[in-house]
């Protein structure tokens, strides 16, 4: 069954991933031969294992209908809807099965319950689920017991912050732009042009539902009218964009004469290139050397600034000696014959966590560089923090706050050099989605009247 894939590593291609996901697409579930009970399970097991998670709960939630008792399809149903973003109907699908189970059997429904009950911006009830399932002897010593204790602290952080609001008007860039699918990792190549990635299916029934089995993640571009709308121009040509695998996260060098941006398998590997534009044509782009893209990693999400008089490469990966899964990296760049990029190495400071970081974006003018964490102190998955300094070193993360964060994910902050407005994207539920679910990341943009003090 080949269905377009809800990549759970929104982290490695956009998201989160994160996400956290992800690229995120629907097609619509394929009707089984057989309507019974195990068809719908053999659907659903073949679709999550494929990522399709949005065909996965439609299968188990056939299957449940036709017999709820079964505790692991009651699990399956409900990890599905999360990772399909579906957080409401997924906090009841592991609130209904931890009532049954009490988490003998699935003793990570209570973690995930906790979960979705953050997701949700019910930070009490989660609090005490998170301390619950911390305080569970069958967790101790893992990953999802330390987190567990550190969301406490985080829910904690939410409902004391909650209140605090920033001066800032945040939009949705329109349908012009956003879509019910994907898009993301917005760059300004000047005031009237932007560069954004998304997942854009050809074809689309009535029904809104996608039928192009083949989509594939492009870089686009847009333009701003003299009425101040983002209007779409299209995707950039072959020599960025590839029929076989995805393009995304873009982002020009300080001179905007170079183009960085990843291609990636649909096995969440990411490997980051570079195109020179020459009379206005972006030409063949060339693999960055194994010091970025290192053998058996995934190298994502570049972003190139000058700090403190050096051109630097950041970028995202989950090579070894990061600090967590998804870090972020720096390269120093030389210009002799031709540009070397020096050895990778993660950034300084307390910015990399046991957790992912992504989407990193450094202002020059303000020495600050901007990020997405899903393990510092936050409101929802992924949340966007703000740290001072240069890879050497850098302050304390501090997150942004509301309205920049919510409850859903954040990510891809980045700045205009007035330090007045500028872009990121999320999967909020002001999103366009499908179904009403909060699935997938549209394109926002922030306004204020001062500039964001680092």
């Amino acid at each position: 069954m080949k269905i377009i894939r809800l990549m759970t590593g929104l982290v490695f291609l956009i998201c989160l991933g994160s996400i956290n996901s992800y690229a995120q697409g629907l097609q619509k579930p394929k009707a089984p031969s057989l309507n019974n009970y195990s068809t719908f399970v053999l659907f659903g097991d073949e679709a999550y294992e494929e990522r399709d998670y949005y065909g996965a709960y439609v299968y188990f939630g056939k299957a449940l209908k036709a017999d709820s008792t079964s505790l692991d399809l009651r699990y399956k149903y409900a990890s599905s809807l999360r990772q399909y973003n579906a957080y409401n109907k997924a906090l009841k699908g592991y609130q209904d099965l931890y009532n049954i189970d009490k988490g003998q059997e699935f003793p990570e429904s209570l973690y995930w319950l906790a979960t979705m009950q953050k997701s949700n911006g019910q930070y009490d009830e989660a609090r005490k689920s998170y301390m619950d399932f911390a305080s569970a002897s069958e967790a101790k010593g893992g990953f999802l017991h330390e987190k567990a204790k550190h969301e406490v602290k985080s829910c904690e952080y939410a409902m004391e912050m909650n209140k605090d609001q920033a001066s800032v008007e945040i939009s949705n860039l329109g349908n012009q732009v956003n879509s019910s699918s994907s898009e993301f990792s917005p760059i300004l190549a000047n005031d009237s042009v932007l560069y954004f990635s998304s997942l854009r299916p050809k074809y689309r029934d009535s029904r809104k539902t996608i039928t192009d089995v083949g989509s594939i993640i492009k870089i686009y571009k847009a333009e701003k009218t003299n009425y101040g709308v983002w209007k779409m121009i299209g995707a950039l040509d072959t020599t960025i964009n590839q029929s076989i695998r995805h393009s995304a996260n873009g982002s020009l060098s300080p001179d905007k004469k170079r183009l960085y941006f990843t291609r990636c398998s649909e096995d969440n590997v990411c490997i980051i290139y570079v195109s020179s534009l020459m009379d206005g044509i972006w030409e063949k782009p060339v693999k960055l050397n194994s010091d970025i893209n290192q053998e058996g990693s995934t190298a994502t999400q570049p972003m190139v600034a000058m700090v403190h008089g050096e051109e630097v490469l950041f970028f995202v990966s989950d090579r070894k000696r990061g600090e967590g899964k998804l870090d972020i990296w720096y390269s120093i760049l030389s210009f002799e014959d031709k540009i070397k990029y020096s050895k990778a190495k993660p950034i300084a400071g307390g910015v990399n966590s046991k957790g992912n970081e992504i989407s990193p974006y450094y202002d020059s003018g303000s020495n600050t560089l901007y990020f997405s964490s899903s393990w510092h102190y936050g409101y929802g998955g992924f949340d966007i923090f703000k740290s001072y300094g240069s890879y050497k070193r850098f302050t304390l993360p501090e997150n942004l706050g509301h309205p920049y964060n919510s409850i859903a994910n954040d990510i891809y902050f980045s700045i205009h050099t007035s330090g007045t407005n500028g872009f990121f994207a999320s999967n909020r539920s002001e999103s366009f989605a499908i179904e009403g679910e909060i699935c997938c990341n549209d394109i926002y943009n922030f306004s204020i009247n001062e500039p964001i003090d680092p």
